[in-house]
């Protein structure tokens, strides 16, 4: 499926959101990768193929949302890079939020950023707001179910996998 979406973008280098989309697939297959040193791989392609979305439009929420979501995952590989990833992940969100404060994306993606700086208060409120607001987006149950584990919600954190899971069941990863 990124094979696809890369030859779709080479096709087409200004559809923005073509682009943005190639990026979530990006990081959701790092996930499928066999060793560390592929899905860093992967994730430093998702970087930088965000990172040209944002360039075609500053403006785009979900481009902003996207790319703290990839900073995050790159967070956890990224030898030595950890806290600067996670501020530039941060910034990202807040930057999307800025945009659109109700982009559902931008509110997950930003939750689980704050679950993982270990701000579990507000990771929780963002991500439950997150979840009020887009009850049909794997993403957000995702990210929330992953807020919720992180704060030892085991749970709740396994009811809002199974939503993501019926939103999305051929993620293998959920």
């Amino acid at each position: 499926a990124v094979a696809a979406y890369r030859s779709a973008v080479a096709l087409n280098a200004q559809d923005q959101e073509l682009q943005v989309e190639m990026v979530r697939l990006m990081v959701y297959s790092s996930a499928g990768q066999t060793t560390d040193a592929q899905r860093l791989e992967r994730l430093r392609e998702a970087r930088a193929a965000i990172e040209q979305a944002i360039a075609l439009n500053p403006d785009n929420s979900n481009a902003h949302a996207l790319q703290a979501f990839t900073l995050d995952w790159l967070s956890s590989l990224e030898p030595g890079q950890k806290d600067a990833l996670l501020t530039q992940a941060s910034d990202a969100a807040v930057r999307a939020l800025q945009i659109n404060p109700a982009n559902p994306l931008a509110q997950a993606f930003y939750a689980e950023v704050l679950a993982d700086q270990l701000k579990s208060s507000q990771a929780l409120a963002v991500g439950r707001q997150a979840a009020e607001l887009a009850p049909d987006l794997m993403d957000v149950h995702r990210t929330y179910g992953y807020v919720l584990e992180s704060d030892g919600r085991y749970s709740q954190a396994i009811e809002e996998y199974k939503k993501a899971i019926a939103i999305a069941p051929q993620l293998g990863f959920l």
